[in-house]
């Protein structure tokens, strides 16, 4: 299977989980993926789309902790 593939599968994945951790992983791999020599401009947009995606869902899912956090405070 294409790289790029496995990559895409990933995210499709991550964005049904709410583990931060894996979806740090799969980013850690886009990022090095794209420091690879000899890839294409398409598959570099291609990364850097789900890069980004990734780097989103991970903003996400703090912020949502951010607000569980605050709402705690407030109750106690």
């Amino acid at each position: 299977m294409h790289e790029n593939k496995i990559i895409d599968i990933a995210l499709e994945e991550t964005e049904e989980k709410t583990n931060i951790e894996d979806m740090i992983i799969n980013l850690e791999n886009i990022v090095k993926k794209m420091g690879e020599s000899g890839i294409s401009l398409d598959e570099s947009l291609n990364l850097y789309t789900n890069g980004v995606k990734l780097a989103q869902n991970c903003l996400d899912k703090i912020n949502d902790a951010k607000q569980i956090i605050e709402q705690h405070k407030i109750v106690d």
